[in-house]
Formats: structure tokens, C-alpha cells, sequence
């Protein structure tokens, strides 16, 4: 028998790093919470800031759930918050409206570092944080991480029922990158590097993160097809553009 040293066994009772590496996931309470809803799913592209006065008369048409992630309470109060980066998370906490939104953290994050930073309610995304899975949903959890938490909102829309869902700020990084233009709707963020080596990593980082997006967006938008769903709709400008059309139409 081996034995285990007691800082390791300390290390798996309160990691340092505020990251549980397997958290137990059971179906989530908020399954068909909102059944039959339309759900609008915001990114933090810089289309989301351009085209505000639509995406609120989007809402307001449609009497729609919304859901936003990171630090989207710069500019709107969603429905629903959510976190699954614990540096955003960190950072952005603070932007949570107490009032209005919920909050959906990250089941890898420990109770330690949420209280850290924000003493409210929340609820658990019952997702599995594997990048490379196929996109599935078993009794209500997610089974790959979708990469990206606007895209792994878009799937918990479907969990919480959503009959039809927009998304709006999901552009995508390489038109911004070309163009030398912010990838976000704000200034300022992780891994914004100013020498010319670590921008290029950056930038090479960013694009990988576009290719799952595109993967993971395109197994959701068949999952829902499968089973006689509409898929989801982006309704922002986009390089996403086999799930794109215009917001005006739906006006």
C-alpha cells in the first residue's frame, strides 16, 4: 500500500490554484428550466457593442432569456452570468449584477477561490472540460467543453430548453486580427502582448481557439437538427457564416 504524503493529500482537499481536476457532475437543476424559450446568447466580440439598440429590441420582441459570460456586465445585465475561467473570473466578478443575473460557474473551480472573489448564489455548468470530445449532452450534461464559454452557453441553452437561440457577438478573431482591431467589445485583456514574439503566439493562440469554435458550433447546430430542433442562429456579423443571418430579418 502507498502511502500518501500529507501535502498531497492537502493539495487534493484545497488545491492552491483554485481548480478541482474532477469534479463530481450530476444532471443540473436548471434542465428544461426555461422550456420552449427563446434564448439570446451574447459573446464579447466587438460586434455585441455595435449593434446594442438591436440585440435589446431582439429581447424585447422575443421576451427572451439571455445569457452572457466574462465581462459582459460592462455593458449588459444578462440573465444569466457565467464563468468558466478562473483569471476572468477573477477579474470580472466584480461586473455580476446582484439583482437581476444568476450565475453559472465552472464545476472546476473551488468553493475557496469562488468566495474569494464573489459571495452570491450560483449554480454549477455541468459540463466535462475535455476540448477534444465530440459534442454530446447526457442527463443534462454537457459532454465536451465546447472551448469557449459563449459556445458552451450556447449548449446549456439547449439543456435549459431553448426552442429557438440568437447569438450575438460570437465574430470570431481573424477579420479583427487582420484588421489590427480589439478581439473584444472592451480594452484590454489576458494575453494581449505587446512584443512582437509573445503577440504571435497570442495571435496563433487565438485563431486554434476560432477552429473550435467552428468545430464545436458546427456539432451543436447538428445535434439540435437531430433531434428536430431549429439550430441556433448568430445574428452579429461573423466569420462563422454558415450560422449566420442578419438581425434585421428577425425585426
Amino acid at each position: 500500500m502507498r502511502l500518501i504524503p500529507p501535502r498531497e493529500i492537502l493539495r487534493r482537499i484545497w488545491p492552491s490554484d483554485g481548480k478541482i481536476a474532477n469534479p463530481e457532475l450530476a444532471p443540473p437543476a436548471y434542465a428544461a428550466r426555461h422550456q420552449d424559450a427563446t434564448f439570446i446568447v451574447f459573446g464579447n466580440g466587438p460586434s455585441l457593442a455595435e449593434n446594442l439598440d438591436a440585440i435589446h429590441a431582439l429581447g424585447e420582441k422575443f421576451n427572451a432569456v439571455t445569457m452572457g459570460a466574462n465581462n459582459i456586465g460592462e455593458i449588459l445585465a444578462p440573465d444569466y452570468h457565467a464563468f468558466t475561467n478562473r483569471k476572468r473570473f477573477a477579474a470580472y466578478s466584480s461586473g455580476i449584477d446582484p439583482v437581476r443575473t444568476r450565475v453559472l460557474l465552472s464545476p472546476y473551480f473551488t468553493d475557496g477561490f469562488i468566495r474569494k472573489h464573489y459571495t452570491g448564489p450560483y449554480e454549477q455548468i455541468m459540463y466535462r472540460a475535455d476540448n477534444d470530445a465530440p459534442f454530446d449532452i447526457q442527463n443534462g450534461i454537457i459532454q465536451a467543453s465546447c472551448r469557449t464559454v459563449a459556445v458552451l452557453m450556447i449548449a446549456v441553452a439547449v439543456v435549459m430548453g431553448a426552442r429557438r437561440i440568437f447569438v450575438a457577438g460570437t465574430d470570431g478573431y481573424k477579420g479583427h486580427l487582420d484588421s489590427g482591431r480589439h478581439v473584444h467589445f472592451y480594452d484590454g485583456d489576458f494575453g494581449q502582448k505587446d512584443n512582437d514574439g509573445a503577440q504571435a503566439k497570442q495571435e496563433r493562440f487565438l485563431l486554434e481557439l476560432e477552429r473550435y469554435n467552428a468545430r464545436f458550433m458546427d456539432e451543436i447546430s447538428a445535434y439540435m437538427r437531430e433531434r428536430g430542433l431549429d439550430p441556433f442562429t448568430i445574428v452579429t456579423p461573423t466569420v462563422h457564416t454558415r450560422h449566420y443571418r442578419p438581425i434585421g430579418e428577425y425585426l
